[in-house]
């Protein structure tokens, strides 16, 4: 997508959706069943409450913050945001 482009309420709900995903099934050494939002916000140096912004789908990370949230999760950001889903034409 376009940086300037705006996201649909769709598109939020995907990339929320995804990392919700992506926190369920944290690898270890974080828990043994999963990351806490407040792991993946400390990691990226936000608060707990930005975070869970962007698993609500009210907020989307800028693509500083989904850089860390793919090197967190050991992922390309592609993989993260599912852009293989989004490709047109």
């Amino acid at each position: 997508m376009p940086i300037n482009q705006t996201y649909t309420t769709e598109q939020k709900k995907a990339l929320a959706a995804r990392l919700r995903l992506f926190r369920e099934n944290c690898p270890k050494p974080y828990t043994d069943r999963h990351c806490s939002q407040e792991d993946v916000a400390r990691a990226l140096n936000i608060t707990r409450s930005n975070y869970t912004y962007f698993e609500q789908g009210k907020t989307i990370p800028n693509i500083f913050l989904l850089q860390k949230l793919a090197d967190f999760y050991a992922v390309s950001v592609d993989k993260l945001i599912g852009s293989h889903m989004n490709e047109t034409g």
